[in-house]
């Protein structure tokens, strides 16, 4: 094999020097002189393709250790610059015009392993200041036990409640960034010492997601922190971790729901109702279902509407039919709601039997608009029921009024009905529709 005539090798900027001298005494022997040693960051200008002639190209050449750059102005020659290192070796450097010129080059130890470096830094900071910034600047306000004293030295950042800039202290943490510090971060993060702190914060944000990332948890240490808050904190702390509990395992989380639903604050009540809502599970619904039997707060009874307004689950039925024991009768009409938009045909019976026993005309209005929506062949029974035993004419002319604006399938043997009615409100809602029947307003 015959020796090689030149070896054009790449070397990083940072270390070329060295390179070079290293390939030097090395292969001395085997090639003499006969090395060229190229930097990476200007291979790569000669390289890239651009046609203009004496076009100036800045490379950054960022990689996993190193930075190098390199400024390079292109050759006289308008052909591809790709094939600069054959031309140079095939002409021997005797053309000019085909040779470039490195301006400046750089190059620093500084790459992505740096960057990997530096982002764990970073949350081995924020989990620092989660630990002592929170214990050291809450505990003597919020926490209701002085546990943590020992452990303050301070020099720990300052934590503030506003964004007002004070040049005294360089290591400031406002109160939203603390909460959205805890809800990023995972929850081994952060230490239970310093969870326990922040849950006891006056801003709601911070205890809401303390609660939320002690639930994320989930281990038998954060269920202690859970049952001790729900016995001794208060009662807005109790609500955050109420709300929840959804997060542990059912076993774990049935005792401590039971708990929070005989708070004797509403609002942990409602957490509670919520958090079950969550849960999804017909255990779940069940225990929702019994303990509002025996729930007297209608603010209680409206937390478990909002909550189960998109639960498209048969199971959910028994807990909205619970809450319409609401004294708001405006609650019994947004359950009513509920259970018509979620299109159930278990709703059914509980919608007849409100129409028969509940007094309030708006709830009886509410009642007769599931069985109008709801696509199975015992609404249409049920509705058409509903028309013939209700004695309030103003309800009867209201029934009448949605079976033809929802097309119901009995709208024409109502109408018929109501024509011949002495009732003077449902007698007038019959004439109007047939007016609009008959001159074309209203189509059958």
């Amino acid at each position: 094999m015959p020796a090689p005539v030149l070896f054009i090798l790449s070397s990083k900027v940072v270390s070329f020097e060295n390179y070079l001298a290293w390939l030097n005494h090395t292969l001395a022997d085997y090639i003499g002189q006969k090395i060229h040693i190229v930097d990476e960051s200007t291979a790569a200008a000669l390289g890239y393709t651009v046609t203009k002639p004496k076009a100036p190209v800045l490379v950054f050449d960022f990689g996993g250790g190193t930075l190098d750059l390199s400024l390079v102005q292109l050759p006289e020659s308008r052909g591809k610059t790709g094939g600069m290192l054959y031309r140079l070796l095939k002409l021997g450097g005797k053309a000019k015009q085909h040779t470039a010129k490195v301006i400046a080059k750089a190059g620093q130890v500084i790459g992505g392993s740096d960057i990997d470096q530096w982002l764990l830094d970073d949350l081995r900071t924020k989990q620092i200041i989660i630990q002592d910034v929170v214990i050291a600047s809450l505990h003597q306000k919020h926490s209701p036990k002085n546990t943590f004293q020992n452990s303050i030295t301070g020099h720990e950042p300052h934590l503030f409640d506003t964004y007002t800039y004070n040049k005294k202290r360089s290591w400031r943490l406002s109160v939203d960034k603390l909460g959205i510090m805890l809800e990023l971060l995972p929850p081994a993060a952060i230490s239970l010492e310093a969870i326990t702190a922040a849950l006891h914060h006056k801003e709601f944000y911070v205890r809401y997601n303390a609660a939320k990332i002690l639930a994320r948890r989930g281990d038998r240490n954060a269920r202690l922190v859970v049952q001790e808050t729900l016995t001794n904190s208060p009662p807005s702390t109790r609500a955050n971790v109420a709300r929840f509990l959804y997060r542990f395992s059912w076993y774990t989380a049935k005792p401590l729901f039971q708990q929070a639903l005989k708070d004797s604050d509403t609002r942990v009540r409602e957490s509670a109702m919520a958090g079950l809502s969550d849960c999804r599970l017909m255990e779940a619904y069940r225990l929702m279902a019994e303990s509002l039997k025996n729930e007297l707060d209608d603010e209680v009874h409206s937390a478990a509407v909002w909550s189960l307004r998109a639960h498209h689950n048969p199971a959910a039925v028994p807990v909205l039919a619970a809450t319409l024991g609401a004294n708001d009768f405006q609650i019994r009409e947004h359950a009513l709601e509920v259970l018509g938009q979620n299109d159930l045909p278990e709703a059914i019976p509980v919608v007849k039997q409100t129409i028969i026993t509940d007094s309030q005309p708006e709830v009886k209005y509410a009642a007769v608009w599931p069985l109008a929506w709801i696509a199975h062949p015992q609404a249409v029974a049920a509705f058409k029921q509903a028309y013939y035993q209700e004695t309030n004419a103003e309800v009867k002319a209201h029934i009448l009024h949605l079976a033809f604006n929802l097309l119901s399938e009995t709208a024409a043997e109502l109408l018929v009905n109501a024509l011949s009615s002495s009732d003077i409100p449902l007698q007038t809602m019959a004439m109007r529709i047939k007016h609009d029947l008959d001159t074309g307003m209203l189509v059958r």
